[in-house]
Formats: structure tokens, sequence, C-alpha cells
């Protein structure tokens, strides 16, 4: 299961970062070689590599009537959600949103052995054996007993869990939505 923990280390890092960030004003003229360096050493460039493939593989093969199908669709996916794609818009979000101070930063802690560490876990988290490691979690999950899900959602209602998700996802979303310019 050191699949599973390693996403929950990610899935609560990367929320925590985004706080992070949106604490500061941005400025306009921040270079983009800093971005580019915070987005390779945080993992983020990996997974955005592995983004269409990882949206791909969610897509259940019978869902294509042959594999043409599904290699267009992987094309189409490549064009819309690739990193040359994605790149810009997120360099555009983190010069709006985050000061050269916050983004050296986020450079120091992901040089540090820590950081490191948690880069290296980020850039795989779209790899199919990790996404496979997270379904598997999910269904080892549903199939535990009665008893045993309520003692977990006893620990989850006792360590404020649900609070703290919304907490941390709330800055993720309103920079997703932003940047896909969604309306509210």
């Amino acid at each position: 299961m050191k699949t599973a923990n390693s996403t929950s280390l990610l899935g609560t890092l990367i929320p925590i970062l985004v706080v992070f960030f949106a604490m500061s004003p941005a400025h306009a003229d921040e270079p983009d070689h800093l971005i580019d360096r915070a987005l390779a050493l945080s993992g983020v460039t990996e997974q955005l590599n592995m983004l269409g493939g990882a949206i791909l593989g969610a897509i259940p093969v019978d869902a294509f009537p042959d594999s043409r199908t599904r290699r267009r669709m992987g094309s189409l996916l490549h064009q819309t959600a690739g990193k040359e794609k994605l790149v810009p818009l997120i360099r555009q979000s983190i010069k709006e949103n985050f000061s050269r101070e916050k983004i050296e930063q986020v450079i120091d802690f992901y040089d540090s052995k820590l950081g490191r560490k948690v880069g290296r876990i980020a850039s795989v988290a779209l790899e199919p054996r990790v996404l496979k490691g997270v379904r598997e979690g999910r269904n080892i999950v549903n199939r535990l007993s009665e008893s045993r899900l309520l003692i977990l959602s006893r620990l989850a209602r006792a360590e404020k869990a649900a609070q703290s998700n919304c907490w941390l996802r709330s800055p993720t979303c309103s920079a997703r939505s932003k940047m896909m310019n969604w309306r509210r």
C-alpha cells in the first residue's frame, strides 16, 4: 500500500502548496524560467506529460468502436490537454497569483531532501501503476465491513478531515476554474 500512502501524501501537499502560493500578490514580470524550474522540481511537468494518457486510460476500452478511434482521441487529448497547451496557462496563473519570493521559496523547498522526495512522488502520480494502486485502494475500502467503516468515519470526523480537505481544495478548484475560463 506504499502507493496509496504516496498518493495520500501528494494529495495533502499539493493543496497546501497552492494555499501557500495564494497568500502573495503577483508580479507581472516574473521570469518564466523560475516558474518552469518550480514546475519541473515539483513534478508538475511530468504530470502534464502524462495527463492525456491518464485521461485516456480512465475511459474504458470498449467505449470506442475501434482502436483507430481510441488513437484519434489520444491525439486530441494530447493537443488540447498536452503540456504545450497547459504550461503557458499555468505560467500566466502563477504570474498573476504568486510573487517571485514565493516561487523562490517553493524552489528552495523542492531543492531540499524532503522536497526532492515529494517531487519524485508527484512526478509519477499519473503513471498507470500508481492510478491502478489508487483504484485498488478504493476497492479495498469498498469491501470493508460496516463496523470498520464506522470506525474510519469516526476517526475522520474526530480529525475534521472533511473540513480540512474542503479548506485545502478550495484554492485548487478556484485556480482550475480560472485556468479553464469557467464562469461561476
